[in-house]
């Protein structure tokens, strides 16, 4: 009976301290830009539109994406962008999220409410957030005459709670 009691017990703290995906959204993205393009750097940063916007937020904007992928910054690995965006994603409903990307020198955004991205339902105010990542699919780029036209579709979950991958980290 003991036995039963602990791996009972042991599931359900095994379960509840498993990271659950609290937001998520899905966008597509095409256009194009002069000359030959064969990669993008994403652009993700909070942004008030009635604040200053001294604290720098850009969070996964060193990452060249070429292909199909993944990325993850945590609480652990993130920097103080990192930081600093959780903390305005986690204290206000006040700021925009800004998503784009830069190919080629020409920087592109679009802004709007967390729930403008991830639904009427989100709300991320008191959250604890570990991780974000983000995941490009179906990236073409394709140059005719010194004109690249791309697309790519773009993946954004939030997290709360501890994952494998961060309980490894945190223990290194």
């Amino acid at each position: 009976m003991k036995n039963l009691i602990f791996t009972s017990l042991f599931a359900i703290l095994t379960f509840a301290a498993q990271a659950q995906i609290i937001g998520t959204f899905t966008t597509a993205i095409e256009g194009g830009v002069k000359g030959e393009a064969t990669t993008l750097t994403p652009n993700f940063e909070m942004y008030s539109l009635f604040g200053e916007n001294n604290v720098n937020t850009a969070i996964f904007n060193e990452n060249a994406i070429t292909g199909e992928t993944t990325i993850t910054i945590t609480n652990i690995d993130g920097n103080e962008n990192f930081a600093n965006f959780i903390n305005l994603m986690t204290t206000s409903s006040d700021y925009l999220l800004r998503v784009g990307h830069t190919i080629n020198g020409v920087k592109s955004r679009n802004a709007s409410t967390i729930t403008g991205w991830f639904g009427e339902d989100a709300d991320f105010v008191g959250e604890e957030i570990s991780q974000i990542t983000i995941t490009y699919t179906k990236v073409n780029f394709k140059t005719t005459d010194n004109w690249t036209n791309f697309s790519y579709e773009m993946t954004m979950d939030i997290y709360t709670g501890n994952s494998p991958e961060l309980a490894t980290k945190a223990n290194k």
